[in-house]
């Protein structure tokens, strides 16, 4: 590890995969387990303008289905973030009972609210949804924005391939029908282990372009009621909906559950 041992308040355990923004640590922070995520202040500016984004948009909100910003600081020409760690990622749930409608359904939650403050998130996929002591929650906030002068959102095709929303590789500005979009491809890929566009054996950059023209495909071992909501969320993609998340919480509270393991990776452009 080339970082030193100790970062502001946090001591630094282990290496991670590095993320969207920079190196992330599996760390310790106030006697709890914590990712710590770096983004050097002299190198990319963007990426250094996209962390104190991070930062705003993470210290605006407050909700129990979103994962909380712990700390945060510059030290040794490095900012940092520090997060909670996850005890286990969406995939993983199945043992714990939790269905693919429960876990869309608590992520619905903390989503409405980001929405309800004025921000987008814009990167929603399996891996950013975690367990958090019995309960889920919505992080992975690196790529998330607020809605205004001075946004980057019309900025390409970002985040998670496999649930990426059509607008966004077309380069359209994000909207919360975009974040609907990516959270009801997480719903089809939670509950059948197969993404709304399938892997083909080609590129990454293939892939993502072929996003923006090929329409979803829904697996038809989808039971009734999810995918009725399923095509209902992706067709939300590119709009601007008020209150995007509130008719969902209440579908998804009384849908059939339904969970089949995922076995699909996720890929991030």
């Amino acid at each position: 590890m080339k970082q030193p041992e100790i970062l502001g308040p946090c001591r630094l355990l282990a290496d991670l995969e590095p993320g969207s923004l920079g190196r992330r640590y599996r760390s310790m922070f106030d006697g709890q387990k914590a990712i710590v995520e770096t983004t050097s202040i002299r190198g990319d500016g963007e990426l250094f303008e996209r962390s104190l984004r991070r930062i705003e948009v993470m210290t605006m909100v407050d909700h129990r289905h979103l994962v909380p910003i712990l700390h945060a600081g510059i030290e040794r020409d490095e900012l940092f973030i520090v997060t909670p760690e996850p005890d286990m990622t969406a995939d993983r749930c199945a043992p714990l009972g939790l269905d693919a409608r429960e876990i869309i359904g608590q992520v619905a939650r903390g989503l409405a609210h980001l929405h309800q403050n004025g921000a987008i998130h814009r990167d929603i996929q399996r891996r950013h949804i975690g367990m958090y002591d019995g309960v889920v929650k919505l992080g992975g906030f690196a790529l998330s924005d607020i809605d205004g002068p001075g946004s980057t959102q019309g900025v390409g095709p970002i985040g998670g391939v496999l649930t990426m929303a059509p607008s966004i590789v077309r380069g359209e500005a994000a909207t919360t029908g975009s974040d609907l979009y990516s959270l009801g491809a997480t719903l089809h890929l939670l509950a059948t282990g197969i993404a709304v566009h399938p892997e083909r054996s080609e590129s990454l950059a293939t892939r993502v372009l072929r996003l923006a023209t090929d329409e979803p495909t829904i697996d038809p071992l989808l039971p009734k009621p999810l995918d009725s909501l399923v095509r209902s969320m992706l067709a939300a993609d590119g709009l601007d909906i008020d209150h995007a998340c509130t008719g969902l919480i209440a579908e998804l509270a009384t849908t059939t559950p339904s969970h089949r393991p995922s076995t699909t990776g996720d890929t991030a452009p």
